[in-house]
């Protein structure tokens, strides 16, 4: 199996466990200043979160692959596989956890800053 295809299983997988444990909708959060009416929903793809994704992917996908390749002499390929499948299986179940939490939701956008980390530090392994 190739990085790719690890990848698209992972992704897969998560839209498959999101489906199967949604239940009733989960309370909307709200400021703590705001009126009564209005919603707290920003999901924005350029927030800090996303970059917090995005880095802790990368730094879990590079610290692995590393870790396999140069303390374990696995080879190249297997490490970086390895790294993005870990990296993601832990972004995948963090956002289900946020799923089942009253003040948090399952989010598409983060599995995608999720998955630039996992690119970027599988890049970075090449060198």
């Amino acid at each position: 199996m190739n990085l790719a295809g690890a990848i698209l299983a992972v992704t897969v997988l998560a839209g498959a466990l999101h489906a199967q444990t949604a239940g009733p909708p989960v309370p909307e959060r709200r400021t703590p200043d705001a009126e009564p009416a209005a919603v707290f929903r920003a999901d924005r793809w350029l927030g800090s979160d996303k970059a917090k994704h995005a880095a802790a992917s990368m730094l879990l996908c590079g610290a692995a692959g590393w870790l396999l390749h140069n303390r374990f002499e696995r080879p190249r390929h297997d490490s970086r596989l390895a790294g993005a499948v870990f990296s993601l299986s832990l972004g995948v179940f963090k956002e289900l956890n946020d799923h089942r939490s009253a003040n948090n939701r399952f989010s598409w956008k983060d599995l995608a800053a999720d998955f630039l980390g996992v690119v970027i530090g599988g890049l970075l392994l090449v060198w």
